[in-house]
């Protein structure tokens, strides 16, 4: 057998021997190569972290929307489809299954808690924050934001956990020899720095949402954040734990604090912790919080005075009678300009929920007038003895003896808006039976379901003191509203409005939801933004369910508004003038019931 090294002249077997060496320790150069490359490959879940981060991101610019159709393959121009298939996320589904941009979010979401860590903790965080800088009421990007919100709640993992509490103790703008600086290793190559204080703002949230007493100091520390919005999410976080021991801690950020809506967040932590905790509370520090809240009367707007009085009734304190007999005069237009303790476009319903308080502290039955409450507290202060109570009942009636009324509801807001139905079925002829006089008696009316809304309408506006203020806003498939600004109601503007009434037509569907939105001016609205309306109360008249406009759904709907006037803290009171016990009743009842207002069906 010939020498196979003897076909190469000059090609030594000790040549050959080299040769077979060094393809040897190639081979294992090239198998270390791949190991570490291997190595080097992201994980399961940064794969998942970072396309959910992409997801994000997208939406946020505009570029994907939660209902847009998704073509699924692994070079497709969508980002985090391709970091997703890609990086080995998820398998390509059926070739026939219809699938859109919030159907692989919810893909994302799933894998994300199945593979917990800090980077999918991080990529949740963003999801919860999703439209807090602006638009957050946005019932499209509040279903994105509780999907990412409700799935880190039910991680329980400590590494999701420590990262959501790292974020929430870390301030990203700094003082820096007077000037506001951003550390250089929180700058994020997608999201900016606007964009990372509202996932600071989703963990401190959620941290009080998780309800584990660990992370409570760390909340508290938040209160002193220069930044407002910092400060009122520590207030939600901490009303969502209310622990007795953070009682002391709320009550001095609330004497130094000048948000009016942080001041509202702090008093309502002050109220749902004493509703919860009140026998375990000390008198000394139970008595500090609520002699600190009413210190703060007339200082942060109505808003922040009506939560006041409101924890008032639920713990009543004897501190508190002379100064809401003040509010009661003032409620009537009797203003002092000394002892003057709210601002002029205070509600008229502050000084009818001090009547209440004052009833549940002293336990006297008197009529609303000030003068008379004067001359009983002046004889029997020293007699009245007050005890700590549990939450009072929250149902309320008012008398409608000072104003006009609307299909029997009392007209007692400062700012009024008559939000009228003008849809086709608005033309059925019905006969009405509507409560007439100040003692409540039934009459009837007949005529179309819109004309008796004009009548009732304008018969409301008449019955109003003349310095209140009305607007109307009518709404079918399409919403108008008839007044720039409100208007007070003067003898001119009574004619406008009879005018403008005269004009209406019905036709179209109902599209409520987005009227109740312009009522509550809730478009663009970002978290902490304080409301620029003084809008106190809001008369909705409609004969059926909703059928048109962005949402449809009654439940997303209530849902919604519930969530817009947490803030706004507008009553809402409804007129269903349809038939029958249906759907758009039920609705109609529970829109009123969540937002503190009165339901009549006629």
């Amino acid at each position: 057998m010939s020498d196979p090294f003897r076909l190469l002249p000059g090609f030594t077997p000790a040549m050959a021997w080299l040769c077979v060496v060094a393809l040897f320790s190639s081979s294992l150069v090239a198998q270390e190569d791949v190991a570490e490359a291997a190595s080097k490959k992201p994980s399961k879940s940064e794969v998942v972290a970072e396309a959910l981060r992409r997801w994000v991101h997208d939406f946020e610019a505009g570029a994907i929307s939660v209902d847009g159709g998704v073509i699924f393959f692994k070079h497709s121009n969508v980002r985090y489809i391709r970091i997703a298939l890609q990086g080995g996320a998820f398998a390509e589904p059926p070739k026939n299954q219809a699938l859109t941009h919030f159907t692989m979010l919810q893909r994302l979401v799933v894998l994300a808690e199945k593979n917990p860590s800090k980077e999918t903790a991080g990529a949740l965080l963003a999801l919860a924050a999703t439209g807090f800088a602006h638009d957050m009421f946005n019932h499209k990007t509040m279903m994105v934001r509780e999907l990412g919100h409700f799935a880190l709640l039910r991680v329980d993992a400590p590494s999701a956990w420590e990262h959501v509490h790292s974020v929430a103790k870390t301030e990203l703008v700094k003082l820096v020899g007077g000037e506001e600086v951003v550390s250089v290793d929180e700058i994020d190559p997608l999201f900016d720095v606007d964009a990372r204080a509202m996932w600071r703002i989703a963990a401190i949230r959620l941290l009080g949402m998780k309800e584990k007493s660990v992370f409570r100091s760390s909340i508290e520390k938040c209160l002193l954040s220069s930044d407002g919005r910092v400060r009122l999410a520590a207030a939600e976080s901490l009303s969502f734990l209310h622990t007795a021991e953070s009682l002391s801690v709320v009550t001095r950020a609330m004497a130094s604090e000048t948000h009016p809506m942080v001041v509202v967040a702090l008093i309502q932590t002050i109220q749902r912790t004493l509703n919860k905790h009140a026998e375990f509370v000390e008198e000394e520090v139970s008595e500090r919080a609520l002699r600190a809240a009413l210190g703060l009367l007339g200082k942060h707007g109505w808003r922040g005075d009506m939560a006041i009085v409101q924890l008032i009734h639920n713990h009543p304190v004897k501190a508190a009678v002379e100064p809401f007999i003040r509010l009661m005069r003032q409620s009537r237009g009797e203003v002092d300009p000394i002892l003057k303790i709210v601002n002029k476009n205070a509600s008229r319903f502050l000084g009818l929920e001090a009547h209440r308080a004052l009833k549940r502290i002293t336990g006297a039955i008197i009529v609303d007038d000030p003068a008379k409450w004067e001359e009983f507290w002046a004889s029997k202060k020293n007699e009245i003895v007050v005890k700590r109570r549990g939450p009072a009942d929250k149902s309320r009636t008012y008398a409608a003896r000072r104003g006009g009324s609307f299909y029997g509801i009392p007209v007692l807001g400062c700012e009024v808006v008559f939000v009228i139905d003008t849809s086709g079925s608005m033309s059925t002829r019905v006969k009405a039976r509507i409560p007439v006089g100040s003692k409540g008696k039934m009459g009837t009316m007949r005529g179309t379901r819109l004309a008796i809304a004009k009548r009732q309408t304008l018969k409301a506006i008449q019955g109003m003191p003349k310095h209140s203020r009305f607007s109307i806003v009518t709404f079918s498939s399409k919403v108008r509203a008839w007044n720039a600004k409100p208007v007070v109601a003067r003898v001119s503007a009574r004619r406008t409005a009879a005018s403008i009434l005269g004009k209406l037509k019905p036709h179209g569907g109902t599209n409520v939801f987005d009227a109740l939105v312009h009522v509550l001016e809730a478009r663009d609205m970002g978290y902490g933004s304080k409301p620029t309306t003084n809008v106190d109360e809001v008369f909705v008249l409609s004969d059926g369910r909703p059928s048109g406009g962005v949402l449809t759904d009654p439940k997303e709907i209530l849902r919604v508004i519930k969530a817009i006037n947490k803030i706004r803290k507008i009553r809402i009171h409804c007129v269903f003038a349809g038939e029958g016990d249906d759907k758009g009743a039920s609705f109609m009842r529970q829109l009123a019931e969540e937002n503190g207002g009165v339901f009549v069906q006629s």
